[in-house]
């Protein structure tokens, strides 16, 4: 019974009409936008209406958000675009930067500070998106981060102090950009050009402190270091119209005894020459200068000042570690004066003047010379030297300058005529025979003068590349000489030269053979030719 009730509903079912998906409209996409109701087939004639993405809006000037399944089973035209929405343009930080230039909904962008700067919460960056306002009516978008970051400059600790030196304190918290100058204490220089600035930088840092070095070059001018790197005992700087350079500072002690005494140092070796001016009046006054090393004292100068003028003293520290000296004035309480004190490390070795090259000179600097010294040689125009330039010469620990450079005269290049081709000149000597006439009849009768002699110069004349002829060209040689070979060279024979008309008769010589020559191609050439005028045969 109940398979025939089944077999019956199946027969009914076949024979209600269904209707076809040919007949209907198929869903209706559109970019950004969702349709109602939802669902794949649509009859003629039904519709949908349209509302925009979350993110997304009416683009203005379009109203119509339905569309109607057309009789030709396909949906009416779009009248409608859904465009995302902005979130604005972002607040820009103080100090810092943007990076992202897309502000519509979906998209990113990303504070960055500036140099020098960084965020309060220690990271790089902060991004911010553009996203929908959860709840709004109508719906609209935002950024994620409202508000623009703060900027702050970075801080910077405290500089570093430095040895024999300071720096002005601005008693302020230091940030980025912050600037100090250092200062040396009195006796001390910088190893740098003064001002002496640091700036802390972007990472917080001040870079390598300076350095404040001992000063042991005094000319007593620089009011703030009057005694450099000495200890100053009974010396005092005072103003001198004739001094040194006219007008100028000095030390001056006018009584009791008056000490400068230097900062311990290391004396590398050769050694180092210490050196200054003095003046004084005349009395028991004695000055002295002494070199002290931890547990000895040695005097390397000792003496009177008698002289009125300012004399230079040159003092010679031998080499040591932890060395010491002194410049010290004692005696009767006469006025005495320093000026100019220098220490320089190397010997006290004096050196002769340069010497003179031949074709050349070196630039004289119009000072005495010591150890050390450099000069420069030049060459005279047209002139050479055996090495590369430029040319130093120094004064070396022996108070030579070295071998001398030398300046050559350049070698002549020599060039022959490019319209000439020689060959090498074959000389020959022989003895030359003089037939004397007789009378007819008579026998002919030969001498050879002993003083006459003949030299054959052969000469190759090269016409179009071709060798024409190689004639001989007998010249006079006084002197008897026995055959020779061929020597192969373009030099004169050695023994007395050629007299003047010799020299003439080979030049005439020479020259009858090369017309003579060039007569002969001519003559062959038009012959060859026919060139009309010239006669075919001798």
């Amino acid at each position: 019974m109940k398979s025939r009730i089944l077999l019956l509903f199946l027969i009914c079912f076949s024979l209600t009409p269904q209707a076809s998906s040919q007949d209907t409209c198929g869903r209706p996409l559109v970019d950004e936008a969702v349709y109602r109701p939802f669902q794949n087939e649509f009859a003629v004639g039904e519709s949908v209406a349209y509302s925009c993405r979350t993110g997304h809006q009416l683009q203005s000037g379009h109203a119509s958000l339905n569309r109607i399944c057309q009789a030709d089973l396909t949906w009416s035209s779009v009248e409608f675009v859904c465009e995302r929405q902005s979130c604005g343009f972002p607040d820009t930080p103080s100090n810092g930067h943007i990076v992202g230039d897309t502000y519509t909904f979906g998209n990113t962008i990303e504070y960055f500070c500036n140099t020098g700067f960084e965020l309060s919460t220690g990271a790089s960056s902060v991004r911010s998106n553009c996203v929908p306002v959860v709840g709004s009516d109508p719906p609209t978008v935002e950024w994620s981060v409202a508000t623009a970051p703060t900027c702050s400059r970075v801080p910077c600790p405290n500089p570093p102090n430095i040895a024999n030196g300071r720096f002005e304190d601005s008693g302020v918290a230091y940030e980025y950009g912050a600037r100090i100058e250092y200062f040396c204490d009195n006796g001390f220089k910088s190893n740098e050009a003064s001002p002496i600035h640091r700036t802390c930088d972007e990472n917080g840092t001040w870079g390598d402190p300076p350095q404040c070095l001992v000063d042991y070059d005094c000319d007593f001018e620089n009011f703030r270091q009057p005694t450099c790197g000495y200890s100053n005992t009974r010396w005092s700087r005072e103003f001198r119209r004739d001094g040194l350079s006219g007008r100028s500072y000095v030390l001056h002690r006018s009584s009791d005894d008056a000490t400068l005494t230097s900062a311990a140092l290391t004396i590398e070796p050769p050694g180092a020459c210490l050196s200054f001016y003095y003046r004084g009046t005349l009395g028991g006054t004695r000055l002295e200068v002494s070199q002290t090393t931890p547990g000895t004292s040695d005097t390397s100068l000792s003496g009177g000042i008698s002289e009125s003028d300012w004399q230079e003293a040159k003092i010679d520290l031998t080499p040591s570690n932890n060395v010491e000296f002194n410049v010290k004035v004692s005696g009767d309480p006469a006025d005495v004066e320093i000026d100019d004190l220098t220490l320089n490390l190397s010997p006290c070795v004096p050196c002769p003047n340069p010497p003179n090259i031949a074709n050349g000179r070196f630039e004289d600097s119009g000072v005495a010379y010591e150890y050390g010294a450099r000069i420069e040689y030049f060459c005279d125009n047209g002139f050479k030297s055996n090495e590369a330039s430029p040319i130093h010469r120094t004064c070396d620990e022996n108070g030579t300058w070295g071998d001398p450079p030398q300046c050559l005269e350049p070698f002549p290049m020599t060039t022959a005529p490019p319209s000439v081709q020689t060959s090498t000149t074959r000389r020959m000597s022989t003895t030359t025979t003089m037939t004397t006439v007789q009378p007819t009849g008579a026998v002919p009768t030969t001498t050879a003068p002993p003083s006459v002699s003949t030299t054959f110069a052969s000469i190759q004349l090269t016409v179009d590349g071709r060798r024409v002829v190689e004639p001989k060209v007998i010249l006079p040689k006084s002197g008897n000489e026995a055959s020779t070979e061929d020597t192969n060279t373009l030099a004169p024979p050695t023994g007395r030269p050629l007299s003047v008309p010799a020299i003439v008769g080979i030049a005439v010589g020479a020259v009858a053979v090369v017309l003579i020559l060039s007569f002969i191609v001519y003559f062959c050439h038009a012959k060859k030719k026919g060139i009309p005028g010239v006669p075919m045969s001798l």
